[in-house]
């Protein structure tokens, strides 16, 4: 029963002040990246359009059902909520489930996006910036996926890797799985 189905290449986005809990059956690492300046947007495709790089029917919503059939599996009664503002932390307390949501309205939901779900953007002729690949914005800074896609074939096309200098973001790079073509030999150890 997978109310919200995270798996190894998962997104999970928790908009700011929504309650949400994770309940993990096996030993789970989670990169997290979080914009205290700004709230997370969606890029402006041009002319791909909004679906270009994924579609939003592809994001995995809550499904207040299955959420209410595993918590009464589970006999789960939540009754706090801890919440962190300031680097300060609060316990609320509660004399009833925090969980017992009936019904939802609106689009303000925590939601998953899986990167088998994200096409990837290709061009034979030129390299494509960086920012084709923006997953999610936010103030002063992206959110990148490169996916698996074949380099450029064109002869008078400029091959990677190549010099940049960005000057108006820092850049981090965190691999997830495979090896990415313009840095080779990294390791990384858990």
């Amino acid at each position: 029963m997978d109310f919200y189905a995270i798996k190894k290449g998962s997104y999970i986005c928790l908009p700011k002040c929504v309650t949400h809990t994770f309940l993990a059956t096996e030993e789970t690492q989670f990169l997290v990246i979080e914009s205290r300046g700004s709230q997370y947007s969606e890029p402006d495709r041009g002319m791909l359009g909004r679906n270009g790089f994924y579609d939003q029917a592809s994001f995995g919503t809550p499904n207040l059902e299955e959420m209410q059939t595993l918590k009464k599996k589970l006999k789960m009664n939540i009754l706090s909520v801890t919440v962190r503002r300031a680097d300060q932390m609060t316990v609320f307390s509660y004399s009833e489930c925090i969980y017992d949501t009936i019904g939802w309205k609106g689009d303000y939901f925590p939601f998953t996006l899986h990167i088998d779900d994200l096409m990837p953007i290709n061009s034979h002729r030129v390299h494509l910036p960086p920012s084709v690949h923006s997953t999610f914005v936010a103030r002063g800074f992206v959110v990148c996926t490169f996916l698996p896609r074949p380099l450029e074939t064109d002869s008078d096309a400029l091959k990677v890797p190549f010099y940049h200098q960005n000057i108006d973001y820092d850049e981090v790079l965190f691999y997830h799985d495979g090896n990415f073509f313009s840095r080779d030999n990294l390791h990384w150890e858990c």
